[in-house]
């Protein structure tokens, strides 16, 4: 009973990180922004500039951000690769001493 609570739980707290993954959204994608972003900056108002100023200047830090992210990502995976090859290693290294002292002690159970 208190595991179906628990799982009753923990599926009704999923939905709430997706909506909180969803509702972060690009300036970037920004629809005043990009109408803007259209236009010839001469045909701006001084409203209009600043706003499309704010928003490229956010876009920017933005996609630097990202750019950022994703080479932390990549780093990751790369130390992830090479921990993964120093296991497999590691793994077949304890395997063949096994076999090794399992052969060795082969003559003294003989003698036995």
């Amino acid at each position: 009973m208190v595991r179906l609570l628990f799982l009753a739980v923990l599926v009704s707290l999923v939905p709430m990180n997706n909506l909180k993954a969803q509702t972060t959204m690009s300036p970037c994608d920004d629809e005043l922004y990009l109408e803007l972003k259209r236009l010839d900056l001469d045909e701006l108002s001084e409203r209009q500039y600043e706003y499309f100023s704010s928003k490229s200047k956010e876009c920017d830090q933005y996609q630097k951000q990202l750019l950022e992210e994703q080479a932390e990502i990549e780093k990751a995976s790369a130390a992830s690769k090479s921990a993964e090859s120093v296991r497999k290693y590691l793994g077949w290294s304890n395997w063949i001493l096994i076999i090794l002292l399992a052969v060795s002690m082969l003559p003294i159970l003989l003698l036995l």
